[in-house]
């Protein structure tokens, strides 16, 4: 999947492209949403957990009942659920 989104061999991509390679130390404030029917979601958990345990502020959601790629449908109500929370949470950080 990495290879694929970096374009390059995992070998050669820069470690901040993947999360949870580096340290997050020095992130700014994260927003992270999950899908709950997604085997991507167990990544998102461990990340959530790698910025806990670095003391990065983050939020960590579950969207409940949808499956990965839901905001590819952004006139669903799922998908408009997701964006008004990244709306409030931008609002809220800036």
């Amino acid at each position: 999947m990495y290879t694929r989104f970096i374009r390059e061999p995992l070998d050669r991509a820069p470690a901040a492209a993947i999360p949870g390679v580096v340290a997050p130390d020095g992130l700014p404030p994260v927003m992270i949403v999950a899908s709950e029917i997604d085997g991507l979601r167990p990544s998102a958990q461990a990340y959530a957990e790698l910025l806990s345990a670095h003391g990065i502020e983050h939020e960590y959601i579950v969207e409940p009942g949808v499956r990965h790629g839901h905001l590819n449908q952004p006139d669903e109500p799922a998908a408009l659920t997701t964006l008004d929370r990244f709306s409030r949470w931008l609002d809220a950080h800036s």
